[in-house]
């Protein structure tokens, strides 16, 4: 079920609500690119009272940033350029998936190989093979495996990114061998026990409260010491 929401942010298409069988209310928007309709999932609506979803003005805010995106689309009819795209999926990483800003320095580092290489070649007419060459080529450079891997990660999602849109048949990507990292056999990885006689360990004061959840979630997740530290009750999925 659709109810409409006159009121909208100024130049974010037609913001409207739709409520699921389950009783959850969704934001969604709608609007125009030259003669192509575009619709759009923004989000849960926030409750009342909830930390849960999106306000009004979030909702607005991507909508603005998904409408302005899809206006700078190159037409389906033109020779699809990676640099061209890579630009705008960088922009779709900074305003709507709302990355870290050192995340998207980094991407647009990776990009900076990706568009020499692939300079002068439509998107439409990238294979597999000239996938595997790019990896070749810069494993011969003297790349890590990991680096390398990151490369073909953000190239995988700039291809995804077009794909997602119609503005390529398909993603060469997908499926593509990957160089082999070496694991450190130094390295051994607590057991679920042996984690749980660190976390005893951890005595019973003000930090060691904090310090027995950033021990458990670094175990759990991989994440780093930056990452960990830097972590918000924003981050946290609730639902």
């Amino acid at each position: 079920m659709q109810r409409k929401n006159n009121r909208r942010g100024h130049g974010t298409g037609s913001l409207y609500e739709r409520t699921y069988k389950d009783g959850r209310v969704a934001w969604y928007v709608k609007f125009y690119v030259g003669n192509r309709q575009v619709k759009r999932r923004l989000g849960l609506k926030r409750e009342r009272g909830s930390r849960v979803g999106l306000t009004k003005k979030q909702a607005e805010e991507q909508a603005w940033a998904i409408r302005s995106e899809m206006s700078g689309m190159p037409d389906e009819k033109e020779s699809l350029e990676l640099e061209a795209v890579g630009d705008l999926f960088l922009a779709h990483v900074r305003d709507v998936l709302r990355r870290k800003e050192s995340t998207v320095d980094d991407y647009r580092s990776i990009l900076k190989h990706l568009n020499r290489f692939f300079s002068g070649k439509n998107m439409n007419g990238t294979s597999r093979d000239d996938v595997e060459q790019y990896i070749r080529l810069k494993s011969r450079e003297g790349l890590m495996p990991n680096t390398v891997i990151n490369h073909v990660n953000v190239l995988h999602g700039v291809f995804a990114f077009a794909h997602r849109r119609g503005l390529v048949q398909q993603n060469p990507v997908v499926g593509i061998d990957k160089p082999r990292v070496e694991i450190n056999e130094d390295i051994r990885f607590l057991s679920f026990e042996e984690l749980e006689k660190v976390i005893g360990k951890v005595p019973d004061d003000t930090f060691g409260q904090m310090e027995r959840v950033l021990y458990r979630t670094a175990a759990m997740t991989g994440l780093r010491r930056g990452e960990l530290l830097s972590l918000r009750w924003k981050d946290v999925d609730w639902s």
